[in-house]
């Protein structure tokens, strides 16, 4: 997590998903704070799609990537950063 700037008791902040990689099983986004134009905080994560019965990664489900890539797509005026 990145803090760059204090954000106060009382202050109303707005929060952007990024996606910013789609992989065969896994998942990485951006949550970025900021208030009035001004990032405050940046946080990373990446999750990954596993099957409960092996405890072993699977790929993402077509229908969940298509839906996660049109999302990024509206989201960001970066190129695609999906692997297949």
């Amino acid at each position: 997590m990145l803090f760059k700037v204090p954000s106060r008791i009382g202050d109303v902040i707005n929060l952007t998903l990024l996606v910013e990689r789609i992989g065969r099983s896994s998942l990485s986004i951006a949550i970025v704070c900021h208030r009035d134009g001004i990032e405050r905080l940046r946080a990373r994560m990446t999750t990954a799609m596993m099957s409960l019965e092996t405890r072993r990664a699977v790929p993402l489900p077509k229908a969940l990537r298509e839906g996660i890539e049109s999302y990024r797509q509206r989201t960001t005026d970066a190129p695609s950063a999906s692997a297949e």
